[in-house]
């Protein structure tokens, strides 16, 4: 988890830092025994770190119209939406929407690294 805070740009690096620091957060991080356990924390701090920085941002995924005020770990501490406290449904709603969400990163990445390839190799 040292290493996630290195994905982010700027403020967003700092803020990923200190916000692994929070001693909730640090306990969630106790907590993790399976992949999707590692998700849900790492899809929390995506959303603690957007929340900091924009409150206006909805929190991934929009579907489920969780508050920005619960991603807020370093400016709301004890308001803070706890891992714990999702419903069996609500988790692999979250898991569904990431996994969605990534395949389809991935794959858009890939593509532009095949057109980058195949522009450079034409020229």
């Amino acid at each position: 988890m040292r290493a996630v805070p290195q994905l982010y740009p700027g403020k967003g690096r700092s803020l990923a830092e200190r916000i692994l620091t929070d001693t909730l957060v640090k306990s969630e991080l106790d907590t993790i025994e399976t992949p999707e356990d590692a998700q849900l924390l790492v899809w929390k701090l995506h959303n603690a770190v957007t929340a900091e920085i924009s409150a206006k941002t909805a929190p991934f995924p929009d579907a489920l119209g969780l508050a920005a005020e619960a991603f807020q770990v370093m400016s709301n501490p004890q308001g803070q939406l706890l891992l714990g406290g999702l419903t069996s449904l609500k988790k692999q709603q979250i898991i569904d929407s990431i996994n969605g969400r990534w395949v389809l990163s991935v794959c858009i990445h890939a593509l532009s690294h095949t057109l980058s390839l195949t522009l450079s190799l034409s020229l």
